[in-house]
């Protein structure tokens, strides 16, 4: 009787986890502040880059389940190999402390470190406005970049796909729930790129269950541009301070 009833409740607790779902919504909060850090390489036939960013994201106004984010980038560090040409960037750096490479990186670089982007975005990821100041060339490329959310609770092998559309390349992602746990959602991502360029693209993502915010993620994409290959890889993670 024993052995039964504890065989009964090992099958029952396998059958309370398989059917295990998450709501998953954003839930930001009037005076929530996230720190977004960001290492990204790229390696194509012509150059190699790497950059790192940090940014920091403000909730500066929530109305129903409309939020206001201001998103700045705190830090750019940005390395490119072209040729035998090398050219480094940090904006922690003085100018002193600059080559000459580094000095004409800087100028090109530094507007992008006053830009303030606001973006309107509701609960389920839907961004519904985003403002640019100052809108410069360029720019719109560090939006925040969200994921849309199903309006159903998720299972593990549930599928969901989102577009999005940056500087000319149109990406179709689909999002597959690959395990949830108490505190986390955890998806694999898969997706294809058209436009400018044709591609795919796949990695992984950490969902925070009790923010619906993606706490990491690691995406590689492959895009072909007029027969040009570039291999992208990107790591993210977002804490909230």
């Amino acid at each position: 009787m024993k052995k039964f009833l504890i065989l009964f409740l090992v099958v029952t607790s396998s059958i309370s986890l398989a059917q295990e779902s998450a709501l998953l919504r954003l839930k930001y909060n009037k005076g929530d502040v996230y720190t977004v850090k960001m290492m990204q390489s790229m390696n194509s036939t012509a150059m190699m880059m790497g950059n790192e960013m940090v940014m920091e994201m403000n909730v500066v106004a929530k109305e129903g389940d409309i939020s206001s984010v201001e998103t700045r980038i705190s830090k750019m560090v940005v390395d490119v190999l072209q040729g035998e040409m090398q050219m480094s960037f940090d904006s922690s750096m003085k100018d002193d402390e600059l080559d000459e490479m580094g000095k004409m990186m800087k100028s090109q670089m530094s507007p992008f470190l006053k830009v303030v982007i606001t973006t309107k975005i509701n609960e389920l990821g839907n961004t519904l406005e985003t403002l640019i100041e100052p809108n410069i060339a360029g720019a719109d490329q560090f939006k925040n970049q969200t994921v849309s959310y199903p309006e159903k609770a998720v299972e593990i092998g549930d599928v969901w796909t989102d577009e999005n559309d940056v500087q000319g390349l149109k990406t179709i992602t689909e999002y597959k729930v690959a395990k949830i746990t108490e505190s986390d959602v955890e998806v694999a991502v898969s997706g294809t790129i058209s436009g400018l360029g044709s591609g795919s693209v796949e990695g992984t993502m950490t969902i925070d269950r009790a923010t619906g915010v993606p706490s990491k993620s690691v995406m590689n994409s492959k895009i072909d541009a007029g027969g040009q290959v570039t291999n992208v890889k990107v790591n993210m993670t977002t804490t909230k301070n």
